[in-house]
């Protein structure tokens, strides 16, 4: 005869926890500004690839120094 005790029940809450799907979770590291070498890293559920946020800062920079670099090219060979 086999021992009850030793069976386990079917449906019990861990058998649950470990059927049901987890969703994906993410390490996103980031610098605190632009020309920094210090970053925060932060737990996300999302996939931080498909982020656009970032991209102000770098909009930023090129129309702050690479326009008027540019224009300094352009009107110096003039």
């Amino acid at each position: 005869m086999s021992d009850p005790v030793s069976k386990p029940v079917s449906g019990t809450t861990s058998e649950r926890a470990a059927d049901a799907p987890q969703p994906p979770v993410y390490l996103n590291s980031e610098p605190d500004h632009f020309f920094s070498n210090r970053f925060r890293t932060r737990v996300v559920e999302s996939d931080p690839t498909n982020r656009r946020d970032g991209d102000h800062g770098l909009i930023w920079m090129i129309a702050t120094i690479g326009v008027p670099i540019l224009a300094y090219c352009i009107f110096s060979a003039m």
